[in-house]
């Protein structure tokens, strides 16, 4: 049994499989031209997204920066008024303590004596008081 091949059919059955593989290439050409584009895309957008967590990452090191500098200037400044208020506390105890001594002293009969005669200008019976005064610029003229 020989078989009959007609020349002009096995043509077109020829033509029919090379369109088909040309189309099945133009396929494959753009799925991977599609697949190309949207693999440069998220790479585009990575390293837009890495220079964006970068200059993010850079703001917060400048904030956590000045936020420690500002804190430590804070801290100086604190730390020299402590040193004020102690050096003030200091005074005001010595103060006090003047304050209570004199307060001891109120009720001993020898500063009451004193005080009559420095502020108030109080003598003894018998006494002779004698006031000295400041030569006055007018009075000299």
């Amino acid at each position: 049994m020989e078989k009959v091949i007609d020349i002009e059919e096995a043509q077109r059955l020829r033509r029919k499989k090379r369109e088909a593989a040309v189309s099945k290439m133009k396929v494959r050409a753009a799925a991977e031209a599609a697949l190309e584009t949207e693999i440069e895309t998220p790479k585009s957008g990575v390293r837009f997204f890495a220079f964006v967590k970068g200059v993010i990452l850079f703001a917060a090191a400048i904030v956590f920066i000045v936020f420690v500098l500002v804190s430590t200037v804070n801290l100086i400044n604190l730390s020299k008024e402590a040193e004020q208020a102690q050096i003030t506390l200091a005074e005001v105890e010595a103060e006090k303590a003047q304050v209570a001594k004199q307060l001891t002293l109120v009720n001993d009969p020898a500063f009451i004596e004193e005080q009559a005669r420095q502020q108030l200008r109080m003598i003894r019976p018998g006494e002779t008081l004698y006031v000295f005064g400041a030569p006055d610029d007018e009075s000299a003229q």
